[in-house]
């Protein structure tokens, strides 16, 4: 009886690692790779990151400083090349007035660009937004809210650029 306790566990943990072997091995891994596009960096895009996954152009990372009403700013700008859109927007640095201009890092205006198509050139207004390219300001931090646009067309303008040049 012991001797088919012991056979038995030991079936188990051989078909157990049989069939993990078999998972890990044939089902295709995702490799991702991360390459600096320094070619694409300028006065104010500091860092271009590409993001492959299975050597395939996936995501572009921007880190953009733009002058905003009362500092720079620095922001970056996640784009799904797949989706051709914007999948995130991080504000890292502002040091804009409290009262108004500091509320341009607050997740309700940033999801304000998240989807938005790569080949729009983004417009700031101040009530709301009626076209696809119109970015809902912050009241009372227009000026803010312009330089974060600006930002966002910059990096938008040079992923154009990228884009074209590595399909």
């Amino acid at each position: 009886m012991r001797r088919e306790v012991f056979t038995i566990k030991r079936y188990i943990k051989i078909i157990t690692f049989i069939i993990i072997f078999t998972l890990v091995f044939t089902f295709p891994i995702q490799q991702e790779e991360v390459l600096r596009l320094d070619k694409y960096e300028n006065e104010n895009i500091k860092k271009v990151y590409l993001i492959k996954e299975n050597s395939e152009p996936y995501q572009l990372l921007q880190k953009v400083y733009v002058k905003g009403y009362k500092d720079e700013i620095v922001m970056f700008i996640q784009i799904d090349m797949k989706r051709e859109s914007i999948s995130k927007l991080k504000i890292i640095y502002q040091n804009e007035t409290s009262h108004y201009g500091g509320h341009i890092s607050e997740e309700w205006f940033l999801s304000r660009f998240e989807g938005k198509d790569t080949n729009l050139t983004l417009k700031t207004v101040k009530m709301s937004a009626k076209k696809e390219e119109e970015v809902v300001a912050v009241t009372g931090a227009t000026i803010s809210s312009r330089a974060v646009v600006k930002g966002v067309n910059k990096v938008l303008s040079n992923y154009r650029e990228i884009r074209n040049n590595i399909k």
